[in-house]
């Protein structure tokens, strides 16, 4: 005589479910986890990339902006027709974030040299780093006004 066993499907089975444990988790929430996991690391690394692209554009806008100050302070000792205060002319110059020294002119011949240092301030927080940036130009001494 055989024995004839019958095993009846679980309620998930029946209604085309797979049987889970119930802590498995599905597919969809693991993924959004690693995701999420993903943006935690992503977003402070991407926010330090800008402010440092930030910092390294004011320093490069700075350091131009002394070299045009240095061209501008040598312009104003070199002309006769309108002296003009170097240090104000080279103030005139750069923005408010870069701080300006004392303006130092020489004349050789028939040249004027202006040295211009200014200070940038850059970084975050507490301690942000000052930068010393000197520009010299030399321009010929105009000997006429015409």
């Amino acid at each position: 005589m055989s024995q004839l066993t019958t095993t009846l499907p679980t309620p998930a089975a029946a209604c085309g479910q797979a049987s889970r444990r119930p802590s498995d988790k599905p597919e969809g929430a693991r993924e959004r986890g690693t995701v999420t996991i993903e943006l935690v690391v992503a977003v402070p690394l991407l926010v330090a990339a800008c402010l440092l692209l930030v910092q390294g554009l004011v320093v490069v806008s700075g350091l131009g902006a002394i070299g045009v100050a240095a061209k501008d302070a040598a312009r104003a000792v070199a002309s006769v027709c309108s002296p003009d205060d170097p240090q104000a002319a080279a103030k005139r110059a750069v923005p408010d974030f870069v701080k300006l020294e004392p303006v130092k002119t020489s004349t050789a011949g028939s040249s004027v040299t202006a040295e211009v240092t200014g200070v940038i301030k850059w970084g975050f927080g507490a301690a942000p780093v000052e930068t010393r940036f000197t520009q010299t130009a030399t321009l010929p001494r105009l000997a006429s006004c015409h």
